[in-house]
């Protein structure tokens, strides 16, 4: 049966993790993974989420089917915590999701079964998963420019280009932290962005996987919410897996603003039904649990914001360290960048002997996880940046 079977080209970001597993340097570090570390390198989990999980421990329950929607009370918090009043309307539907990759995937095949011919636009340089994910729903994809030389976002660039998009057609946008480039996009751009959305008939698809650990939660989500005040129609992804810290819980949802709700939810629910059937409910329980107690929510936010702060040090302290050891100002966009991510501007040859001889791992495309230095390694990791560059 498959002998004519090919295994696929390997996924960019596991494929560097396996090489990371498979070396024996003490002196390895991983910055490839997208995950928090603190300055130990350890994962921890947030006291608002180990809280909370005592809490349900102790509380009688029952592992019964809750629905294709998933968990209704988180369903309901979630949309809250990302579109603030704007989820009160009556055209928003949400269903609770297996993570963001499943949120998008789900959207990806509601937009196949409304309009088979859509096109998707991401960004260049865009999350590697968007386009598998958007293919695999049976969708093509396009791309648009998203960088100036600055490795900031080109608000002139992007605009022009996405109007060349089609009515039905999806432009994938990151509500902040964008990755892999850690380049948002300015208000100015979203409002640009959503003048494109009125006069294309273009629909936005908002991926909103890493809010609060930019700027704030309310300035992460700005861009998404004024996007929701003027499309007919919109699609958000969420997903839990950074801001709860709640990884391989795999806790995310759909979320669609726009006509037709009643139409909406029986379809995505469908989708959902033929997928995986309906979600896991640790995850999100733990995420109601959190949004529905006043002590655990302020817990939870005082720790996102010591994470936020943590990864804006890290950002702050490379690029300083980088430009006392190059004696230029060739990577002070680490600075600016916001988020998790930033993108080196390394050639993949570079970031190959960044790998091989000082075992410090990133992607090809010189994506690099702020998020998973540590203090004592950021001279070391600009030292060997400049090794690497100046050969």
């Amino acid at each position: 049966m498959f002998e004519s079977l090919q295994a696929p080209a390997a996924d960019p970001i596991f494929a560097v993790n396996a090489c990371f597993r498979a070396d024996m340097s003490p002196r390895k570090l991983d910055l490839c993974v997208g995950v928090y570390r603190d300055d130990h390198g350890s994962t921890p989990v947030m006291r608002a989420v180990r809280d909370a999980e005592n809490v349900l421990a102790h509380r009688s329950g029952s592992k019964a089917y809750l629905g294709l929607s998933g968990n209704d009370t988180f369903n309901t918090a979630i949309s809250g915590l990302v579109l603030g009043d704007l989820a009160a309307v009556d055209n928003l539907t949400t269903i609770q999701t297996i993570a963001g990759t499943g949120a998008l995937r789900i959207l990806f095949e509601l937009v196949h079964l409304a309009n088979p011919g859509s096109t998707v636009w991401l960004s260049d340089p865009a999350y590697a998963n968007h386009a598998p994910v958007a293919r695999a729903a049976g969708l093509s994809v396009a791309r648009y420019e998203y960088l100036n030389d600055s490795g900031q976002a080109d608000p002139d660039l992007v605009a022009c280009q996405l109007r060349n998009a089609r009515r039905g057609d999806v432009m994938l946008l990151q509500a902040s932290g964008h990755n892999p480039s850690g380049a948002d996009m300015t208000m100015d751009l979203w409002r640009s962005l959503a003048e494109v959305v009125s006069e294309t008939g273009a629909v936005p698809l908002v991926d909103a996987a890493y809010l609060g650990l930019g700027d704030s939660l309310e300035t992460d989500a700005a861009g998404l919410r004024y996007m929701a005040c003027h499309a007919e129609t919109m699609m958000i992804a969420v997903s839990c897996s950074k801001t709860f810290g709640l990884y391989r819980d795999r806790t995310g949802a759909a979320m669609v603003l726009g006509p037709r709700p009643a139409t909406i939810r029986p379809a995505l629910q469908q989708i959902a039904r033929s997928l995986y059937s309906m979600p896991p409910d640790h995850g999100a329980t733990i995420v109601a649990e959190i949004m529905g107690s006043a002590d655990l929510f302020q817990s939870w936010e005082e720790e996102l914001a010591a994470m936020r702060q943590r990864i804006r040090t890290n950002r702050e302290s490379l690029a300083l360290a980088l430009q006392e050891v190059t004696q230029t100002d060739h990577y002070d966009r680490i600075q600016q960048h916001k988020g998790m991510f930033s993108m080196l501007p390394l050639t993949p040859a570079q970031m190959l002997q960044l790998r091989t001889d000082h075992s410090i791992y990133g992607t090809d495309d010189g994506r690099v996880n702020i998020a998973g230095i540590r203090t004592n390694e950021i001279h070391r990791i600009a030292e060997s940046i400049h090794q690497v560059t100046r050969l």
